[in-house]
Protein backbone atom coordinates (compact mmCIF):
# COMPACT_ATOMS: atom_id res chain seq x y z
CA UNK A 1 0.00 0.00 0.00
CA UNK A 2 1.10 3.52 -0.56
CA UNK A 3 1.59 4.43 3.10
CA UNK A 4 4.12 1.68 3.78
CA UNK A 5 6.98 4.18 3.89
CA UNK A 6 5.94 5.32 7.37
CA UNK A 7 8.30 4.46 10.18
CA UNK A 8 7.34 4.36 13.79
CA UNK A 9 9.48 6.40 16.14
CA UNK A 10 7.16 6.51 19.12
CA UNK A 11 4.51 4.41 20.77
CA UNK A 12 2.09 7.15 21.79
CA UNK A 13 1.20 9.96 19.37
CA UNK A 14 0.92 13.53 20.52
CA UNK A 15 -2.54 14.98 21.01
CA UNK A 16 -3.73 16.16 17.59
CA UNK A 17 -3.66 19.77 16.56
CA UNK A 18 -6.74 20.55 14.50
CA UNK A 19 -6.39 23.24 11.86
CA UNK A 20 -9.61 24.88 10.73
CA UNK A 21 -10.09 26.96 7.63
CA UNK A 22 -10.52 30.68 7.64
CA UNK A 23 -13.99 32.24 7.22
CA UNK A 24 -13.30 33.39 3.66
CA UNK A 25 -13.59 29.95 2.05
CA UNK A 26 -15.46 30.05 -1.26
CA UNK A 27 -19.20 29.60 -0.83
CA UNK A 28 -19.20 26.71 -3.30
CA UNK A 29 -16.98 24.76 -0.92
CA UNK A 30 -19.11 25.16 2.19
CA UNK A 31 -20.79 21.97 3.39
CA UNK A 32 -23.60 21.15 5.77
CA UNK A 33 -22.73 21.02 9.46
CA UNK A 34 -22.84 17.24 9.27
CA UNK A 35 -20.86 15.87 6.31
CA UNK A 36 -22.20 12.84 4.49
CA UNK A 37 -18.76 11.40 3.75
CA UNK A 38 -15.51 11.60 5.70
CA UNK A 39 -12.23 10.84 3.94
CA UNK A 40 -9.17 10.06 6.06
CA UNK A 41 -5.80 10.78 4.44
CA UNK A 42 -2.66 9.73 6.38
CA UNK A 43 0.24 11.94 5.30
CA UNK A 44 3.94 11.25 5.77
CA UNK A 45 6.53 13.05 3.61
CA UNK A 46 4.18 13.10 0.63
CA UNK A 47 4.83 16.67 -0.55
CA UNK A 48 5.67 15.54 -4.09
CA UNK A 49 2.21 14.03 -4.61
CA UNK A 50 0.00 15.73 -2.04
CA UNK A 51 -1.35 18.55 -4.20
CA UNK A 52 -2.63 16.11 -6.83
CA UNK A 53 -4.27 13.98 -4.14
CA UNK A 54 -5.99 16.96 -2.51
CA UNK A 55 -6.98 18.48 -5.87
CA UNK A 56 -8.82 15.26 -6.70
CA UNK A 57 -10.67 15.28 -3.38
CA UNK A 58 -11.49 18.98 -3.27
CA UNK A 59 -13.02 18.88 -6.76
CA UNK A 60 -15.34 15.93 -6.13
CA UNK A 61 -18.71 16.25 -7.86
CA UNK A 62 -20.39 15.17 -4.61
CA UNK A 63 -19.42 18.00 -2.28
CA UNK A 64 -20.94 17.16 1.11
CA UNK A 65 -17.76 15.75 2.57
CA UNK A 66 -14.91 16.38 4.98
CA UNK A 67 -11.26 15.63 4.29
CA UNK A 68 -9.32 14.69 7.42
CA UNK A 69 -5.58 14.81 6.79
CA UNK A 70 -3.38 13.39 9.53
CA UNK A 71 0.19 14.67 9.24
CA UNK A 72 2.20 11.87 10.80
CA UNK A 73 5.33 13.82 11.68
CA UNK A 74 6.37 14.75 8.14
CA UNK A 75 9.82 16.32 7.74
CA UNK A 76 9.25 17.65 4.21
CA UNK A 77 6.79 20.36 3.07
CA UNK A 78 3.68 18.21 3.61
CA UNK A 79 2.51 20.07 6.71
CA UNK A 80 2.93 23.49 5.05
CA UNK A 81 0.92 22.30 2.04
CA UNK A 82 -1.87 21.04 4.28
CA UNK A 83 -2.02 24.22 6.34
CA UNK A 84 -2.00 26.44 3.26
CA UNK A 85 -4.83 24.53 1.60
CA UNK A 86 -6.86 24.34 4.81
CA UNK A 87 -7.01 28.14 4.87
CA UNK A 88 -9.19 28.09 1.75
CA UNK A 89 -11.46 25.09 2.26
CA UNK A 90 -13.61 24.55 5.33
CA UNK A 91 -13.94 20.87 4.51
CA UNK A 92 -10.23 20.25 5.03
CA UNK A 93 -9.24 19.35 8.60
CA UNK A 94 -5.57 18.95 9.49
CA UNK A 95 -4.46 16.86 12.48
CA UNK A 96 -0.82 16.80 13.51
CA UNK A 97 1.03 14.13 15.50
CA UNK A 98 4.55 12.88 15.92
CA UNK A 99 5.47 10.00 13.60
CA UNK A 100 3.56 6.92 14.73
CA UNK A 101 2.84 5.04 11.51
CA UNK A 102 -0.06 4.80 9.04
CA UNK A 103 -2.31 2.68 11.26
CA UNK A 104 -2.16 5.19 14.11
CA UNK A 105 -2.75 8.04 11.65
CA UNK A 106 -5.83 6.35 10.22
CA UNK A 107 -7.14 5.57 13.68
CA UNK A 108 -6.77 9.21 14.71
CA UNK A 109 -8.64 10.29 11.60
CA UNK A 110 -11.44 7.79 12.16
CA UNK A 111 -11.90 9.03 15.70
CA UNK A 112 -12.53 12.54 14.38
CA UNK A 113 -14.73 11.52 11.44
CA UNK A 114 -18.29 12.93 11.53
CA UNK A 115 -19.69 11.54 8.28
CA UNK A 116 -22.21 8.76 7.84
CA UNK A 117 -19.81 7.09 5.41
CA UNK A 118 -16.05 6.69 5.60
CA UNK A 119 -13.34 6.38 2.97
CA UNK A 120 -9.54 6.23 2.97
CA UNK A 121 -7.21 7.84 0.46
CA UNK A 122 -3.43 7.47 0.43
CA UNK A 123 -1.59 10.77 0.10
CA UNK A 124 0.36 9.69 -3.00
CA UNK A 125 -2.75 8.46 -4.85
CA UNK A 126 -5.66 10.30 -6.46
CA UNK A 127 -9.28 9.66 -7.47
CA UNK A 128 -11.56 10.58 -10.34
CA UNK A 129 -13.90 13.56 -9.90
CA UNK A 130 -16.93 11.27 -9.60
CA UNK A 131 -15.28 8.82 -7.17
CA UNK A 132 -17.46 9.89 -4.22
CA UNK A 133 -20.65 10.09 -6.29
CA UNK A 134 -20.12 6.61 -7.77
CA UNK A 135 -19.49 4.98 -4.41
CA UNK A 136 -22.30 6.88 -2.69
CA UNK A 137 -24.74 5.71 -5.34
CA UNK A 138 -23.53 2.13 -4.89
CA UNK A 139 -23.83 2.14 -1.12
CA UNK A 140 -27.14 4.02 -0.91
CA UNK A 141 -29.00 2.33 -3.77
CA UNK A 142 -28.15 -1.09 -2.34
CA UNK A 143 -28.51 -0.17 1.36
CA UNK A 144 -25.00 -1.59 1.59
CA UNK A 145 -22.53 -1.63 4.47
CA UNK A 146 -19.61 -1.15 2.10
CA UNK A 147 -19.05 -0.66 -1.59
CA UNK A 148 -15.83 -1.24 -3.49
CA UNK A 149 -14.58 0.28 -6.76
CA UNK A 150 -12.14 -0.98 -9.35
CA UNK A 151 -8.68 0.58 -9.46
CA UNK A 152 -6.04 1.70 -11.92
CA UNK A 153 -2.38 0.98 -11.15
CA UNK A 154 -0.36 4.06 -12.08
CA UNK A 155 3.23 3.17 -12.91
CA UNK A 156 5.80 5.87 -13.79
CA UNK A 157 5.50 5.12 -17.51
CA UNK A 158 2.04 3.57 -17.97
CA UNK A 159 -1.37 2.87 -16.45
CA UNK A 160 -2.66 -0.63 -15.89
CA UNK A 161 -6.05 -1.89 -14.72
CA UNK A 162 -6.03 -4.10 -11.62
CA UNK A 163 -6.47 -7.78 -12.43
CA UNK A 164 -9.50 -7.99 -10.13
CA UNK A 165 -11.43 -5.28 -11.94
CA UNK A 166 -13.28 -7.64 -14.29
CA UNK A 167 -14.55 -9.73 -11.41
CA UNK A 168 -15.74 -6.68 -9.48
CA UNK A 169 -17.42 -5.34 -12.60
CA UNK A 170 -19.27 -8.61 -13.16
CA UNK A 171 -20.49 -8.61 -9.56
CA UNK A 172 -21.60 -5.00 -9.90
CA UNK A 173 -23.55 -5.68 -13.08
CA UNK A 174 -25.36 -8.62 -11.49
CA UNK A 175 -25.93 -6.81 -8.19
CA UNK A 176 -24.34 -9.72 -6.34
CA UNK A 177 -22.93 -9.56 -2.85
CA UNK A 178 -19.14 -9.60 -2.79
CA UNK A 179 -17.63 -12.81 -1.49
CA UNK A 180 -15.41 -13.01 1.57
CA UNK A 181 -12.27 -12.95 -0.57
CA UNK A 182 -13.34 -10.14 -2.89
CA UNK A 183 -11.42 -7.36 -1.18
CA UNK A 184 -7.85 -7.26 -2.48
CA UNK A 185 -6.60 -6.31 1.01
CA UNK A 186 -7.05 -2.63 0.09
CA UNK A 187 -8.92 -0.34 2.46
CA UNK A 188 -8.82 2.69 0.20
CA UNK A 189 -10.90 1.79 -2.87
CA UNK A 190 -14.06 1.53 -0.80
CA UNK A 191 -16.70 3.43 1.11
CA UNK A 192 -17.86 2.07 4.49
CA UNK A 193 -20.93 2.71 6.61
CA UNK A 194 -19.13 4.33 9.55
CA UNK A 195 -22.05 3.72 11.92
CA UNK A 196 -21.83 -0.01 11.22
CA UNK A 197 -18.06 -0.07 11.63
CA UNK A 198 -18.34 1.60 15.02
CA UNK A 199 -21.24 -0.53 16.22
CA UNK A 200 -19.25 -3.69 15.41
CA UNK A 201 -15.98 -2.39 16.87
CA UNK A 202 -14.31 -2.45 13.46
CA UNK A 203 -13.14 1.18 13.44
CA UNK A 204 -9.50 0.43 14.29
CA UNK A 205 -6.38 -0.56 12.38
CA UNK A 206 -3.79 -2.76 14.07
CA UNK A 207 -0.67 -0.72 14.84
CA UNK A 208 1.79 -3.63 15.04
CA UNK A 209 2.02 -4.31 11.31
CA UNK A 210 2.55 -0.93 9.65
CA UNK A 211 2.49 -1.10 5.89
CA UNK A 212 0.23 -4.17 5.94
CA UNK A 213 -2.47 -2.93 8.32
CA UNK A 214 -5.03 -3.03 5.49
CA UNK A 215 -5.06 -6.83 5.59
CA UNK A 216 -6.72 -7.58 8.96
CA UNK A 217 -8.97 -4.51 8.62
CA UNK A 218 -10.42 -5.60 5.28
CA UNK A 219 -10.75 -9.25 6.33
CA UNK A 220 -12.77 -8.29 9.40
CA UNK A 221 -14.89 -5.83 7.45
CA UNK A 222 -15.67 -8.28 4.66
CA UNK A 223 -16.67 -10.98 7.15
CA UNK A 224 -18.67 -8.75 9.50
CA UNK A 225 -20.47 -6.40 7.11
CA UNK A 226 -23.26 -8.39 5.51
CA UNK A 227 -24.18 -6.21 2.52
CA UNK A 228 -21.08 -5.84 0.34
CA UNK A 229 -21.42 -4.39 -3.14
CA UNK A 230 -19.21 -3.18 -6.00
CA UNK A 231 -19.44 -0.43 -8.58
CA UNK A 232 -18.14 -1.22 -12.08
CA UNK A 233 -16.05 1.91 -12.62
CA UNK A 234 -12.27 2.08 -12.10
CA UNK A 235 -12.06 5.44 -10.31
CA UNK A 236 -9.15 5.06 -7.85
CA UNK A 237 -5.60 5.67 -9.10
CA UNK A 238 -3.01 3.71 -7.11
CA UNK A 239 0.51 5.00 -7.65
CA UNK A 240 3.03 2.17 -8.08
CA UNK A 241 6.77 1.94 -8.55
CA UNK A 242 7.72 4.64 -6.05
CA UNK A 243 11.28 4.51 -4.68
CA UNK A 244 9.97 3.94 -1.16
CA UNK A 245 7.96 0.96 -2.37
CA UNK A 246 10.89 -0.54 -4.27
CA UNK A 247 13.21 -0.41 -1.26
CA UNK A 248 10.62 -1.43 1.31
CA UNK A 249 11.56 -5.14 1.31
CA UNK A 250 13.32 -5.85 4.59
CA UNK A 251 13.13 -8.30 7.47
CA UNK A 252 10.95 -5.73 9.29
CA UNK A 253 8.51 -5.57 6.39
CA UNK A 254 8.39 -9.36 6.17
CA UNK A 255 7.83 -9.52 9.93
CA UNK A 256 4.96 -7.03 9.62
CA UNK A 257 3.48 -9.13 6.81
CA UNK A 258 3.58 -12.21 9.01
CA UNK A 259 1.95 -10.35 11.89
CA UNK A 260 -0.81 -9.09 9.60
CA UNK A 261 -1.34 -12.55 8.19
CA UNK A 262 -1.45 -13.99 11.72
CA UNK A 263 -4.21 -11.55 12.65
CA UNK A 264 -6.16 -12.68 9.57
CA UNK A 265 -5.64 -16.32 10.50
CA UNK A 266 -6.77 -15.81 14.09
CA UNK A 267 -9.88 -13.97 12.97
CA UNK A 268 -10.75 -16.58 10.34
CA UNK A 269 -10.22 -19.42 12.79
CA UNK A 270 -12.63 -17.89 15.29
CA UNK A 271 -15.34 -16.86 12.82
CA UNK A 272 -18.56 -18.90 12.75
CA UNK A 273 -18.66 -19.99 9.10
CA UNK A 274 -21.99 -21.34 7.96
CA UNK A 275 -20.45 -22.82 4.84
CA UNK A 276 -17.27 -24.95 5.07
CA UNK A 277 -16.36 -23.87 1.54
CA UNK A 278 -16.12 -20.27 2.75
CA UNK A 279 -13.64 -21.38 5.38
CA UNK A 280 -11.59 -23.24 2.76
CA UNK A 281 -11.52 -20.16 0.54
CA UNK A 282 -10.30 -17.92 3.34
CA UNK A 283 -7.64 -20.43 4.38
CA UNK A 284 -6.51 -20.61 0.77
CA UNK A 285 -6.36 -16.83 0.55
CA UNK A 286 -4.31 -16.54 3.73
CA UNK A 287 -1.92 -19.25 2.57
CA UNK A 288 -1.47 -17.67 -0.83
CA UNK A 289 -0.79 -14.31 0.76
CA UNK A 290 1.72 -15.79 3.19
CA UNK A 291 3.67 -17.56 0.47
CA UNK A 292 3.50 -14.47 -1.73
CA UNK A 293 5.20 -12.38 0.94
CA UNK A 294 7.81 -15.07 1.48
CA UNK A 295 8.49 -15.28 -2.26
CA UNK A 296 8.84 -11.52 -2.51
CA UNK A 297 11.14 -11.50 0.49
CA UNK A 298 13.61 -14.01 -0.93
CA UNK A 299 13.41 -12.78 -4.54
CA UNK A 300 13.71 -9.02 -3.90
CA UNK A 301 16.79 -8.98 -1.73
CA UNK A 302 18.11 -5.41 -2.01
CA UNK A 303 20.77 -5.32 -4.71
CA UNK A 304 22.85 -2.82 -2.80
CA UNK A 305 23.66 -5.51 -0.21
CA UNK A 306 26.98 -7.29 -0.49
CA UNK A 307 27.03 -11.11 -0.65
CA UNK A 308 27.24 -11.58 3.11
CA UNK A 309 24.37 -9.17 3.75
CA UNK A 310 22.23 -10.84 1.10
CA UNK A 311 22.82 -14.22 2.71
CA UNK A 312 21.93 -12.84 6.13
CA UNK A 313 18.76 -11.24 4.74
CA UNK A 314 17.74 -14.51 3.08
CA UNK A 315 18.29 -16.52 6.25
CA UNK A 316 16.30 -14.02 8.33
CA UNK A 317 13.35 -14.22 5.96
CA UNK A 318 13.50 -18.02 5.90
CA UNK A 319 13.64 -18.20 9.68
CA UNK A 320 10.69 -15.82 10.06
CA UNK A 321 8.64 -17.79 7.56
CA UNK A 322 9.51 -21.17 9.05
CA UNK A 323 8.57 -20.08 12.56
CA UNK A 324 5.36 -18.48 11.39
CA UNK A 325 4.28 -21.30 9.08
CA UNK A 326 4.79 -24.10 11.57
CA UNK A 327 3.36 -22.37 14.59
CA UNK A 328 0.67 -20.09 13.20
CA UNK A 329 -0.74 -22.22 10.40
CA UNK A 330 -0.62 -25.74 11.77
CA UNK A 331 -1.20 -25.03 15.46
CA UNK A 332 -3.73 -22.22 15.06
CA UNK A 333 -5.81 -23.73 12.28
CA UNK A 334 -5.99 -27.30 13.54
CA UNK A 335 -8.34 -26.69 16.53
CA UNK A 336 -11.06 -25.35 14.23
CA UNK A 337 -13.70 -28.06 13.60
CA UNK A 338 -13.71 -27.10 9.93
CA UNK A 339 -10.01 -27.92 9.57
CA UNK A 340 -10.94 -31.54 8.81
CA UNK A 341 -13.03 -30.39 5.85
CA UNK A 342 -9.88 -29.09 4.22
CA UNK A 343 -8.49 -32.61 3.74
CA UNK A 344 -10.55 -33.13 0.60
CA UNK A 345 -8.59 -30.28 -0.96
CA UNK A 346 -5.26 -31.55 0.29
CA UNK A 347 -4.68 -28.57 2.58
CA UNK A 348 -3.27 -30.51 5.52
CA UNK A 349 -0.80 -32.34 3.27
CA UNK A 350 0.06 -29.09 1.56
CA UNK A 351 0.77 -27.45 4.90
CA UNK A 352 2.91 -30.36 6.08
CA UNK A 353 5.01 -30.30 2.92
CA UNK A 354 5.32 -26.52 2.90
CA UNK A 355 6.44 -26.36 6.51
CA UNK A 356 8.87 -29.26 6.12
CA UNK A 357 10.59 -27.57 3.19
CA UNK A 358 11.08 -24.15 4.76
Amino acid sequence: MATSAHTSTSTEPDAPKRTHTMPNAPASQHTASQPLVSFVVPVYNAATYLDQCLDSLQTQSAGNLEIICVDDGSTDDSRAILQRRAQHDRRLVVLEQRNSGPAAARNRGMTMARGRYLGFIDADDWVDTDFTARLLDGIQSNAADLVRASIINEFPDHSEAWHGNTYLQQRAEKGDNLGLNDHGYYAWNALYDLHRLRSLGLDRFDTGCDGLEDMPFTVRAMHSLSRRRAVPEAVYHYRRGLPTQLTAISPTKIQNALIANRLCIDFANGFAYGNPEDYAEVVSRNLANLFSHFSRGVSQIPHQFDTAAQTDFYLQVCELFQRHARHELIIRYRPNPLFATLDKNGFSRFLAVACAQT
